[in-house]
């Protein structure tokens, strides 16, 4: 557990300095209990059954965590933005364009 809590306090730290990434929510479900089967309102996960997880979050193990905002990537305790990407200067005129890309076509 100690070491569960210097990772933690870790990662805080690396992304407290990081403005491209966020935390995700997270609540304990229980230490869940071993059984071959669920009941339909629980997740087994590996040998054991945890309740469901609310919805907007996913469960892993006895943590509930919450799902990543749309346009971000799961990095695993938290979530990060993904990098702009360039696609080059464009063309001036449409002619130009067509006739580099006559099989794709032209963005408007």
């Amino acid at each position: 557990m100690e070491r569960f809590a210097v990772i933690i306090c870790l990662t805080i730290l690396c992304f407290a300095e990081a403005e491209e990434g966020c935390w995700r929510t997270t609540y304990g479900r229980g230490v869940g209990k071993p059984i071959s089967w669920c009941p339909a309102d629980e997740d087994k996960n590996g040998a054991l059954c945890y309740p469901k997880c609310k919805d907007g979050y996913l469960g892993v193990g006895p943590i509930c965590w919450q799902k990543c905002p749309e346009g971000f990537k799961d990095i695993g305790v938290g979530c990060q933005k993904r990098k702009p990407y360039g696609r080059g200067a464009g063309y001036i005129t449409k002619h130009k364009c067509l006739k580099k890309h006559s099989d794709t076509g032209c963005q408007r």
